[in-house]
């Protein structure tokens, strides 16, 4: 449960510098305002739903073709955690800012690539109490996403404005939520449910 807590609190920190800084990287960082700010500034937000959808379609399929749900929500959690990170470190890279967007629109894109797994594991990890583990998964996700504005101005105040820095933050992050979906087990309850429950379910 803790594992899962983690890998979110990963993943919303690096979405919330989306909504919350996103606007002024591009008129700071990239000089880029009016409507074509607002354009690119979309490109995150919009691939991450796109994201969202294309995962929840791929998750039978890849089950099936890994053996098992276990096998595919780790397989698509840590393409999902690890394209985040590359594309995002790649967005610093590239100087076009509609093509710095694009890679930054695609880092979007994969960060909600793993949503869906999130949610979907922590019903079949929670059982009878998916209500509990469901919860604390998205408290904890809530707490690292009230402090990644706050670190992120504290990471722009200390380095002289080096967004460069704040993506490799959340880079390293992601990083460290496909640590957490090697060891994470996205199927089995945290408290096995009792046979006799079940035996009276299944009747």
């Amino acid at each position: 449960v803790l594992l899962l807590g983690l890998q979110f609190m990963c993943l919303n920190y690096a979405w919330f510098f989306y909504v919350t800084w996103l606007p002024r990287y591009l008129v700071e960082s990239r000089g880029v305002q009016g409507t074509q700010a607002a354009i690119l500034n979309a490109f995150p937000l919009f691939l991450g739903g796109v994201g969202c959808l294309v995962s929840g379609a791929l998750s039978p399929h890849v089950n099936r073709w890994t053996g098992g749900a276990r096998a595919g929500r780790r397989t698509l959690a840590i393409a999902g955690f690890a394209g985040a990170a590359i594309f995002l470190l790649l967005s610093v890279r590239v100087g076009d800012p509609v093509w710095a967007m694009l890679a930054m629109g695609l880092a979007g894109f994969a960060n909600d690539f793993a949503m869906p797994i999130s949610w979907a594991s922590s019903m079949d990890v929670g059982g009878r109490h998916t209500g509990t583990v469901s919860g604390l998964m998205n408290t904890l996700g809530a707490v690292a996403a009230g402090f990644a504005p706050i670190l992120t101005g504290r990471i722009l105040e200390r380095s002289h404005n080096d967004w460069s820095l704040t993506f490799t933050v959340s880079a390293v992050l992601y990083a460290l939520g496909c640590l957490c979906w090697l060891f994470l087990d996205p199927v089995t309850p945290v408290i096995p449910e009792p046979a006799g429950d079940l035996e009276g379910e299944s009747e």
